[in-house]
């Protein structure tokens, strides 16, 4: 590279005038043959004392033999490598050594660029310790935290997060959280979480996530390097807002039924004694009016038994809705028949069809539910018929569905029961059993339904849909492929009309996500489609919770999109077909909707309609 240097033009600016430390030892036996000036200052030498030493004399000693293994393995050029140095009284610093082969003086030599990087590596080992107490910390909080790069990818999860949500770090490290947790898309949890990572902007919320019935308090904060999420288990105080909040219901109610319903026979009883105390009535009426203070003991008895079964029976459910735990579907089934009785003149037949399935869930709520539809079947079952209690796996759910053979259900008692099995606020106008089973199945994110005809028969089912949480609990081992999301299938029709095909279980937020889909279609395609045909022949669940959102905002929107036509295609479930007709009644656009039983009629009707 040099040849002989110091004769070379330029080699006294590049080496004795750098105010880098340089040096040239030789590559035979490590002695220094040349140096620097600015290596005598770094290093505290004089320049007779420098070139006395081999390079290994520049190193603490302890650190010599790492020294020598990495000199025999050097190439003509090496990359840039990080050692310790000793200055002449002792002290040690980092610097960062390149070298290069070349000949000087006649011998093969190596020359030695040394750059002082000792405030770059405290600043580096005091940044290396803070992490390394952050680390720790995150390790032992009992807050679940983890991190996301900026491809929404996990790049850590902390041990108590995996005690929250049951999947070990190792499982999920890399993969992009919704492919992890596929149970939250469309959920109010997702949009929120969806809402802090694509704004970059700070969150802070507590919401339901429904695979372990837990409450979670979230906090979501952006940063360079992506999003950090922490989670902490709020459900305990949740309960107990909602316990104190249904505790003063039952004191209202509890204070109506005394203030109306006890005060009639109290005010009777008094009345009655006065007369007899008062000497009002002779000895020829006391069997009258004994009869009647009979009558008043007995609705006064009845009022009471009311307020204590109430009592009674919001304290037994609440405790029903705590207990998680893994149980086979058929040993539930079993053991309901069981407890079913011989003393019953309907017979119960059990019918499972899941394959002897573990399933996760509250099966104590479960069983006091199914035991309440049993209950009810029975009371409006015809003498001497059966009951039949079915259990089936239908598109990654638990489908179990109590049939009776008994007198059926009318229209109107349908859709009450629709309005208070569907609305959150209508639960208490159900009565105890029924306000369990709503509850039950809300707490799984599930949903309940009825089919009934006059004089047939009536089927409650219930529907429990699986999750990849819940079968990690189960077997210990992850499978992120059992939750799966509903299907809209969107796609045009010749350019004439644009088609929507629900399938499968739908709910609130799957309805709008696929409404919303449909809108997104409207605005990107090509083409501009004035008339949609949404074909809900094989939509099954109960979405009414989007009703007012599809009415309000969705309608008004497509139509400024353009579309002036619509044909929807019931579906074949009585409660999915109040929520089509809730719809119709609510529309708050210029739009023409119109409801179809087959797929057929509704596309011959659109076909008659003008084009835009």
């Amino acid at each position: 590279m040099f040849g002989n240097n110091t004769d070379q033009p330029g080699f006294d600016i590049l080496f004795y005038k750098n105010p880098q430390s340089m040096w040239i030892y030789n590559t035979a036996n490590f002695k220094i043959i040349e140096v620097n000036a600015a290596a005598l200052s770094q290093y505290g030498y004089t320049r007779n004392e420098f070139l006395s030493k081999t390079i290994l004399e520049l190193r603490p000693i302890e650190d010599i033999p790492a020294v020598k293994k990495i000199l025999s393995t050097l190439q003509n050029d090496t990359p840039p490598r990080e050692f310790r140095h000793q200055t002449k009284d002792g002290a040690i610093f980092y610097v960062e050594i390149n070298s290069y082969s070349i000949e000087f003086g006649g011998v093969n030599a190596r020359l030695v660029h040394s750059t002082n990087i000792q405030n770059r590596k405290t600043t580096e080992q005091a940044l290396e310790k803070a992490l390394s107490r952050l680390e720790k910390t995150l390790e032992t909080i009992n807050m679940g935290f983890c991190q996301l790069d900026n491809e929404q990818k996990i790049s850590y999860w902390n041990p108590a997060m995996e005690e929250l949500i049951g999947y070990n770090r190792a499982d999920v490290m890399g993969k992009k959280l919704w492919d992890v947790l596929p149970e939250l898309i469309n959920t109010d949890l997702y949009n929120l979480l969806k809402w802090s990572i694509d704004e970059h902007d700070s969150i802070e919320f507590i919401e339901y996530f429904w695979p372990l019935q837990k409450w979670l308090s979230i906090a979501s904060h952006p940063g360079e390097y992506g999003q950090t999420i922490h989670m902490r288990d709020s459900t305990s105080k949740i309960q107990f807002q909602k316990s104190l909040i249904k505790k003063i219901e039952q004191l209202k109610d509890v204070s109506y039924l005394n203030s109306h319903l006890i005060r009639k026979p109290v005010a009777s009883l008094m009345g009655l004694t006065n007369l007899i105390k008062d000497g009002i009535i002779d000895t020829s009426e006391f069997r009258n009016v004994a009869d009647y203070i009979y009558e008043c003991s007995l609705e006064l008895d009845q009022v009471v038994r009311e307020v204590n079964d109430k009592i009674n029976d919001d304290t037994k459910y609440e405790s029903l809705l705590k207990d998680l735990s893994c149980f086979r579907v058929f040993n539930l089934l079993q053991e309901i028949e069981d407890e079913f009785g011989t003393d019953s003149l309907n017979k119960l037949k059990i019918v499972d069809k899941t394959d002897n399935m573990l399933y996760y869930g509250n099966r104590q709520s479960i069983k006091t539910s199914l035991g309440c539809l049993i209950n009810n079947a029975i009371k409006y079952s015809s003498v001497g018929s059966d009951i039949i209690l079915e259990a089936d796996i239908i598109q990654q759910n638990l489908v179990i569905s109590v049939q009776d053979f008994g007198v059926g259900i009318d229209s109107e008692m349908l859709n009450r029961l629709f309005l208070g099995l569907t609305h959150i606020e209508n639960f208490k106008n159900l009565g105890s059993g029924l306000t369990l089973v709503a509850d039950v199945v809300r707490n799984h994110n599930g949903t309940v339904w009825v089919e009934s005809m006059r004089g047939v028969g009536s089927v409650f089912s219930l529907r429990l849909p699986l999750s990849n949480i819940a079968v990690n609990i189960a077997t210990g081992k992850p499978d992120f492929t059992i939750y799966k999301e509903p299907v809209v299938e969107i796609y045009p029709d010749r350019d004439e009309y644009l088609i929507a095909n629900y399938k499968g279980f739908h709910d609130k937020f799957s309805v709008k996500a696929g409404s919303k889909k449909i809108l997104d279609t409207l605005k990107t395609n090509e083409n501009s489609f004035s008339k949609i045909l949404i074909d809900d022949t094989d939509l099954l669940g109960v979405w009414d919770g989007a009703v007012e959102w599809i009415a309000n905002e969705w309608f008004p929107m497509i139509e400024r999109a353009g579309v002036k036509h619509i044909a929807v295609v019931y579906p074949k479930s009585t409660f999915t077909k109040v929520s089509v007709d809730n719809v119709a009644s609510k529309i708050d656009a210029k739009i023409i909707f119109k409801a179809f039983n087959q797929t057929q009629s509704a596309i011959a009707w659109l076909r008659q309609q003008p084009a835009a």
